[in-house]
């Protein structure tokens, strides 16, 4: 069966487990705290090295990424607007 292109470059960037899922998004005076899972293939390390990036999609300052009490495959994402 053959593979269409974005799910081709989906499969590159990630593993093959797909797009990081948002659980939970809080506002917050000044940002906004996102709890997100990550799928197979996805690290808090990888996720860190594209911080600058999420920030400049979202708008913001800056992201900054935390633990979660869940464990590694869920993390707290922290886009700071001012």
């Amino acid at each position: 069966m053959r593979q269409g292109a974005a799910e081709h470059l989906q499969d590159e960037f990630d593993g093959g487990g797909g797009l990081p899922r948002v659980l939970a998004a809080t506002p917050m005076p000044g940002s906004v705290v996102l709890v997100v899972w990550l799928r197979r293939g996805l690290s808090p390390e990888l996720v860190a090295d594209y911080l600058p990036e999420i920030a400049t999609a979202c708008f913001a300052r800056r992201a900054v990424l935390g633990p979660h009490r869940f464990g590694s495959p869920v993390v707290t994402l922290e886009v700071k607007r001012g």
